[in-house]
C-alpha cells in the first residue's frame, strides 16, 4: 500500500447524528468511514452527539482540541440530515447555519474544509460573512443525497486526498462515482465573489426602481 504524503494529509474529524429511522435501518456512514480512513492511513476522530447541547460540547471541546493539535488544514465531516435552515440532529433539533458559523468562527477562522454530508447543504454558504468565515472550502450538495451515494462520494474524496490531490479538483470524481450531480466543492473565494455580484445586482435593481419611481411622479 502506498503511504500518503504526510505534508498533504488532512486530519479528519467526523460528527454524525442520525435519525431513529436511520439507526433502525442500520445505516452508519461513520463506521464505514472509520474502516476506510484506517486503510488509507489518514488521521481521524469520530463523535456522535444526539442533541444540541452535546453537539455544542463536541465542537467547543473535542473538536477545538483536535483542530489546535493538528495545526494545519482539517476536514470537519458532518453527517446528518439537512435542510435549507441548517443540519438536523438525532432528536430533531436544528443547528442553524448562523449558529454553526458562530461555533466554528470561535475556533477556526479559515484553514478548515467543511464537509456537510447532508441534503441541500449548499445553503451553508450563508455561514460566510464579509468579515469572517470558519472555512476556506465547503463540500456540500444542492439536492437530495441517498445514503449509498454519500458513502461513495466520501470514499472518493478521502482516497483522492490520501494521494495528494488538490481538494478543489475532486468534485467531478465524486459526482461521477456516486451518480449524483449535486455534489459541490466551493472555495471561500468563489462564495465571496458570488455574494459580491449579488450585492451589486441588488444595488443596480434598487437604483432602477428609484429612477422609475422618480420618473412616474414627474410625469
Amino acid at each position: 500500500m502506498a503511504i500518503p504524503n504526510r505534508n498533504s494529509v488532512y486530519p479528519i474529524y467526523i460528527i454524525e447524528s442520525f435519525s431513529l429511522i436511520d439507526i433502525i435501518r442500520g445505516y452508519d456512514e461513520g463506521e464505514f468511514l472509520e474502516e476506510l480512513l484506517r486503510r488509507l492511513q489518514l488521521p481521524f476522530k469520530r463523535e456522535k452527539p444526539g442533541d444540541l447541547k452535546s453537539f455544542e460540547n463536541v465542537i467547543t471541546g473535542s473538536f477545538r482540541k483536535f483542530y489546535r493539535k493538528n495545526g494545519r488544514k482539517v476536514v470537519l465531516h458532518i453527517s446528518m440530515h439537512g435542510n435549507r435552515n441548517g443540519i438536523v440532529l438525532s432528536n430533531k433539533s436544528i443547528v442553524s447555519w448562523e449558529h454553526l458559523s458562530k461555533l466554528l468562527n470561535n475556533i477556526c477562522q479559515g484553514n478548515l474544509v467543511l464537509y456537510l454530508s447532508a441534503c441541500i447543504s449548499i445553503f451553508a454558504k450563508d455561514m460566510v460573512f464579509r468579515s469572517s468565515s470558519p472555512f476556506d472550502y465547503l463540500i456540500c450538495n444542492h439536492g437530495k443525497v441517498k445514503n449509498d451515494e454519500a458513502i461513495i462520494a466520501s470514499s472518493v474524496l478521502y482516497h483522492k486526498l490520501s494521494l495528494g490531490s488538490d481538494i478543489g479538483t475532486i468534485a467531478n470524481a465524486m459526482r461521477i462515482a456516486s451518480s449524483n450531480e449535486s455534489f459541490e466543492i466551493i472555495s471561500l473565494e468563489e462564495i465571496r465573489k458570488s455574494q459580491r455580484l449579488l450585492r451589486e445586482f441588488k444595488k443596480m435593481m434598487a437604483e432602477k426602481r428609484r429612477k422609475l419611481y422618480l420618473n412616474s411622479i414627474k410625469g
